[in-house]
């Protein structure tokens, strides 16, 4: 219920126009990995992700222009918003950063709260 209502959240805020820190954090200029005392500090709500949303999103980030021929690093996952940007990072507990991380837009959302949720569909988008 908790994860429901902060992803209703963090579905339900506008999309910004102009970068923010957590727009640098999340994009590849940051670097190939960013601490995460860095997404953290830019971001002003974090939400963890359950276990099949993991992998969802494990799975999103390797279709991710350039596609992966790896799984991406990480044993864990957070959505991540400043108010404008909403991002999924997947986390490497030991080192406490992200190699793997992505803006979500509401479409991803209503997707990973739905896998959250344990919704499957039908042909036709039938639940």
């Amino acid at each position: 219920m908790r994860l429901t209502l902060a992803l209703a959240f963090l579905m339900s805020l506008p999309a910004g126009a102009l970068a923010s820190p957590l727009d640098d954090a999340l994009s590849e200029a940051a670097g190939v990995c960013v601490k995460m005392e860095t997404v953290r500090d830019a971001s002003t709500h974090i939400a963890p992700l359950n276990a099949a949303q993991f992998e969802f999103a494990r799975a999103v980030y390797a279709i991710i222009p350039p596609v992966s021929h790896e799984l991406p690093p990480g044993d864990r996952a957070e959505i991540v918003t400043d108010g404008e940007t909403v991002g999924v990072v997947l986390i490497d507990s030991d080192s406490d950063q992200t190699c793997a991380r992505f803006a979500a837009p509401a479409f991803l959302m209503k997707m990973l709260d739905e896998v959250g949720k344990g919704v499957t569909t039908k042909p036709g988008g039938r639940s």
